[in-house]
């Protein structure tokens, strides 16, 4: 089992944090947005997307939850960092673009979604809040076909 959400090499400057209280008992992984006084699962990609990080200092595994009021550490993410994030459930293709989905959860990306990361692991078939590693997009709306 993974232990950490930031997936990037030894050596790579670890990304910037924000952190702020969380407004639920979110699991590390998920996507997250801030107000500028605390963080809430994201919706879709609008404004400053962060990664919700665990408190790996303090022991917290990345299954285990913060609870509402907790300081959590939301990763700004840059283009090509590496994250474990969850997903919703779904079958996902190696480099398939996502975007984000209810609760925070990373989703394939449908039509006119904002793509804020590509699938970067073999083939899988996921379940509501599975972990899989992706790479952070540079975001843009996927076109139609």
């Amino acid at each position: 089992m993974p232990n950490r959400i930031f997936r990037g090499q030894i050596g790579v400057t670890v990304p910037k944090t924000l952190n702020l209280p969380v407004v639920g008992a979110y699991l590390p992984g998920i996507f997250v947005v801030s107000d500028g006084t605390q963080l809430t699962a994201a919706n879709g990609a609008e404004g400053r997307v962060l990664v919700l990080g665990n408190k790996d200092f303090h022991e917290q595994s990345v299954n285990d939850a913060y609870v509402a009021g907790d300081t959590g550490i939301g990763y700004r993410p840059r283009d090509e960092d590496e994250y474990l994030v969850r997903f919703a459930a779904g079958s996902y293709t190696t480099g398939q673009a996502l975007s984000i989905g209810a609760t925070g959860l990373a989703k394939a990306a449908a039509v006119s979604d904002v793509v804020v990361a590509y699938f970067d692991q073999p083939d899988a078939t996921l379940s509501a809040n599975d972990f899989a590693d992706v790479v952070i997009a540079k975001g843009y709306k996927l076109p139609a076909a």
